[in-house]
């Protein structure tokens, strides 16, 4: 049986938040749903006055309309986000298995169905194999910089010691 990785994802606590903001819940019942949600208005403002010709409730109304149909345009961008996301992570997946099975000669197999059998059978030996001699490698590394870090400071001493000896003889 083939092992699948489990699939990345945005939290989905974080999507729920962003598509299904918290409205307090209005006192009275009878309010519209605008009311219900707290924007700031800028009504105050005489230019604002002036320009409209309207009072200020209406401006403070038409200013939460405007903030609704942001909130709502800023969702729909966010949920062609997440659909984008998903695909290109689908994208990926795909393309790291074509590679992997393409690496491991998967496309050049033998018709013959003994030759099959044995290959299925040494395959995942094969897998780990190279994924051992990846963590060896990266030890590997991790080990030569901390030698060439020694080295480096085995030469300090040195040169101190050098110093001290011939501060001595002088």
């Amino acid at each position: 049986m083939r092992k699948t990785n489990p699939p990345r994802r945005i939290k989905p606590s974080v999507v729920k938040q962003l598509l299904n903001p918290r409205v307090p819940v209005a006192k009275k019942l009878d309010l519209p749903s605008i009311n219900k949600i707290r924007v700031s208005t800028y009504t105050k403002d005489p230019y604002i006055q002036e320009r409209s010709n309207l009072p200020k409730n209406a401006i403070a109304k038409v200013i939460k309309v405007q903030a609704l149909g942001r909130r709502y345009l800023v969702r729909v961008r966010f949920l062609k986000y997440v659909k984008v996301f998903h695909a290109a992570l689908i994208i990926q997946s795909a393309w790291r298995g074509y590679s992997t099975r393409k690496l491991l000669g998967f496309y050049k197999r033998k018709k013959c169905p003994d030759c099959n059998r044995i290959l299925n059978m040494l395959l995942p030996d094969l897998r780990s194999l190279r994924l051992e001699l990846h963590h060896i490698s990266q030890k590997h590394e991790e080990l030569a910089v901390i030698v060439s870090k020694y080295e480096q400071a085995f030469r300090y001493l040195f040169d101190q010691v050098a110093k001290l000896q011939k501060g001595n003889k002088e």
